[in-house]
């Protein structure tokens, strides 16, 4: 899972994410989008470069990492220093850039479709043995 202080971090959806598949998920990304929409709206109509299904562009990835446990040792990182995904987005839509500054708008979607299954809460949170 991705992990703060060793705990799996749950999303909105309260779901978790394996790194694994957060780090496979984030290079699809990177590959193939990199694109930052607003509120998963959708762009009207397309261009060269864009799908007119695609997300209403307002901002651009320019950073991406993703921190595994492999990562992090190899890096000489401290054991709690979080596992997951960070990115940086240049956001060049001005009432967006706002939203985030004044925290309406406080992350970022890929987007992104998956399979969700079951797992015992407990066990994954690390409460059983």
């Amino acid at each position: 899972m991705v992990k703060i202080n060793g705990s799996p971090v749950l999303d909105k959806q309260g779901d978790i994410i394996e790194p694994e598949e957060i780090e496979k998920a984030a290079y699809s990304y990177v590959m193939k989008s990199r694109i930052g929409g607003d509120m998963h709206r959708r762009a009207a109509f397309g261009d060269a470069l864009h799908k007119a299904d695609g997300p209403h562009k307002v901002s651009d990835m320019v950073e991406s990492m993703v921190f595994t446990d492999d990562k992090i040792a190899k890096m000489g990182l401290p054991d709690e220093f979080p596992r997951g995904w960070w990115v940086g987005f240049k956001v060049h839509d001005e009432d967006t850039w706002n939203m985030v500054k004044n925290g309406e708008r406080t992350g970022f979607s890929i987007h992104g479709i998956g399979i969700r299954t079951n797992a015992d809460l407990d066990s994954v949170m690390g409460y059983t043995q």
